[in-house]
Parts: structure tokens; sequence; C-alpha cells
């Protein structure tokens, strides 16, 4: 048993390239301002005029409207999800990845 008796759980993390500008765009942020405003009170510096921060990208495959679909939490919450686009690219990276290990 893990941390509060709950079933201790395996975790996978790995790497994603950004892009040249190293940021990538979240939608949905609109139903996230708690978060995305109290993300924003714990930055610890800025980039280009532009909050910094470290964020998790967690594919979510049983979100009901994107198998593909990538969550963008950051220190506060959830702050919305990758685009389309981006989160086909994390799932293909990541499928690849799991390829390459077997």
């Amino acid at each position: 048993m893990g941390f509060f008796g709950r079933k201790k759980s395996e975790v996978s993390l790995s790497l994603l390239e950004l892009p040249d500008d190293g940021f990538l765009a979240v939608v949905g942020e609109s139903h996230c301002q708690d978060a995305l405003e109290a993300t924003r009170e714990v930055c610890t510096h800025e980039f280009e005029g532009r909050p910094a921060f470290t964020a998790a990208l967690v594919p979510e495959p049983d979100n009901p409207y994107d198998e593909n679909a990538v969550a963008v939490w950051g220190p506060r919450g959830r702050l919305g999800y990758l685009s389309r686009d981006d989160a086909r690219s994390v799932h293909a990276a990541r499928t690849a990845e799991r390829v390459a290990r077997i």
C-alpha cells in the first residue's frame, strides 16, 4: 500500500520536445480560471514577458471528447488541454517510445 493506504500506481514520465519558441498553446482555459489565477501567484520568474512555471502533461485516454486528450496541470490545478494537434503529437511520441522499449 502507498500513501494514505492507497494502492501504489505506476507512473511513466517522458520528455516532450517543445516548439522553437518554447511554448505550447493551451485550450479550454476559460473553464479553468481559478487555477490559472492561482498559478500566476506562484510563478517564479518570467520569460520574454510571459509568466513561467512547470507544468505536467497528463494523457486522458478515457476523455469522452478526444481519446488523445492531454490535460495541462500546473502547481494549482488543471489549466486546460493541449490543442488536438499537439495532443496527437504527444500521443504519437508516447506510442513510439513504448514500441522502442519492446
